[in-house]
């Protein structure tokens, strides 16, 4: 019993003594930890205020970006309303009264200069359709003259942009040499005419581009995303025409037993709807408002581009190829509805045939389909649209490109009228040398 008191009381003082030295340590821990905390808060302080710092520059930049650029929008407004006011004005000079907005502008021209015409050609129901049709006029794109569809292009009218008759010419540089430039010498003042209605639709058609660059970074991401998206249902169009195109060479197979009419049922469906989803889907990509508003954006910075060339062409003497000025639509995906379609309700005619056809068909549209999607679901408009974004602003003012014109104009007739003189001048050297020589005969007594 001693013995264990004895260790007992020993292990009681051992745990006394190691309490002692736990609480003796407790302070210098805590004063560890304090100071490990007070260092972490200092450095997130400081973090958050260069975060603070950074944002509150951020913002500011930001600011002054959002003030530049509704200042730039404001003055564009400015600009193009007191375009709009003189186009207005015009008209009125030009027609002795007020011309509505709804009026076909070309339609009240043609009756004024040619009434007899108008009146002789036109039976009655025509001309009232024609009375009909002006009042349903809709603005130009790039000259926002009024017209109605019988003087709109029809090229243009194909991607549902309005471009009257007059300005479809000037997207192409032969039409502007020769109906502008190598004018005779009896139409100066239809050159002039031409020259001026050419400016006019530069300015306007600059100024609109100029004022719709803020909206590309938009346009171009939505174009992008609708691009994604078709391409995915484009993939599960191929896969389901390969479907059925399987389940119509089980069916021709089957066709005399009971499992074959089910079969070939269920291969037009599936074909049809692959097909019905596929044009549904490009439908939409082609009505939506982005599609619509790049097409707009690429036509105006084509004839802007096809105008600014005019100075170095003339200089040239040489006219370039002609760009494509108005978006086309792609020819590919509506041949492939059209494939579908046709292969859909010629399949219960066939015996299979081209049902067999149409898996090697979906199996390399499927093949091209997943090739676009590895590539990042490349867009080509969109590109179009980054392009001319970043070269907008390094297109020639209104005024810059009048004196060019006129630059290139006067040093075209200078060598024009230089290379008559020279021409009369070697025609008269070539008429003395062609004039006989006559000779006459001295004697000799003569010169003595």
């Amino acid at each position: 019993m001693s013995t264990s008191s004895v260790d007992s009381a020993t292990s009681t003082k051992h745990e006394a003594d190691a309490r002692e030295k736990s609480s003796c340590n407790v302070p210098e821990a805590n004063e560890a930890t304090l100071v490990d905390d007070e260092t972490k808060e200092e450095n997130q302080n400081e973090v958050e205020e260069k975060q603070q710092e950074e944002g509150g520059e951020s913002k500011e930049q930001q600011i002054i970006q959002d003030e530049e650029t509704r200042a730039q929008t404001m003055s564009l407004d400015v600009a193009y309303k007191s375009l709009e006011m003189i186009r207005k004005v015009n008209l009125q000079v030009e027609f002795g009264r007020e011309i509505e907005d709804t009026e076909c502008v070309l339609s009240l021209r043609q009756a004024r200069d040619s009434p007899e015409l108008m009146q002789g050609t036109k039976s009655r129901f025509r001309q009232w359709v024609s009375e009909k049709t002006v009042s349903k006029a809709s603005p130009c794109l790039t000259c926002g003259t009024p017209v109605s569809k019988a003087f709109r292009s029809p090229e243009f009218a194909r991607q549902n942009i309005t471009v009257c008759v007059d300005c479809a010419n000037l997207f192409s540089l032969d039409y502007l040499m020769k109906n502008v430039v190598h004018a005779k010498v009896d139409s100066t003042e239809s050159r002039k005419k031409k020259m001026n209605h050419m400016l006019e639709v530069y300015d306007r058609a600059l100024l609109v581009l100029t004022y719709s660059v803020q909206f590309i970074d938009e346009v171009a991401i939505a174009l992008e995303e609708n691009t994604s998206r078709h391409n995915k249902v484009g993939l599960g169009s191929s896969a389901t025409g390969m479907v059925s195109g399987g389940l119509g060479v089980a069916a021709a197979a089957t066709i005399f037993t009971p499992v074959g009419p089910p079969l070939l049922l269920a291969s037009i469906l599936f074909g049809s709807g692959a097909a019905a989803v596929d044009a549904a889907s490009e439908a939409v990509n082609y009505r939506c408002e982005p599609n619509k508003m790049a097409d707009r954006i690429l036509t105006l910075h084509s004839i802007i581009n096809c105008i600014s060339r005019l100075p170095a062409t003339i200089d040239m003497e040489t006219t370039a190829e002609e760009e494509e000025a108005m978006p086309t639509a792609e020819g590919g995906q509506t041949a492939l509805h059209w494939r579908r379609t046709a292969m859909n309700g010629l399949k219960p005619l066939t015996a299979g045939a081209l049902s067999a056809v149409s898996i090697f068909t979906e199996a390399r549209e499927m093949k091209h389909t997943v090739d676009k999607i590895r590539a990042g679901n490349p867009c080509e408009k969109a590109e179009r649209l980054k392009q001319i974004k970043e070269t907008v602003r390094s297109l020639p003012k209104t005024d810059m490109l009048s004196n060019q014109l006129q630059g290139a104009v006067r040093r075209q007739e200078e060598n024009t009228s230089g290379q008559n003189e020279s021409k009369s001048s070697t025609n008269e050297v070539s008429e003395v040398q062609r004039s006989p020589i006559t000779t006459t005969a001295v004697e000799p007594s003569s010169l003595l």
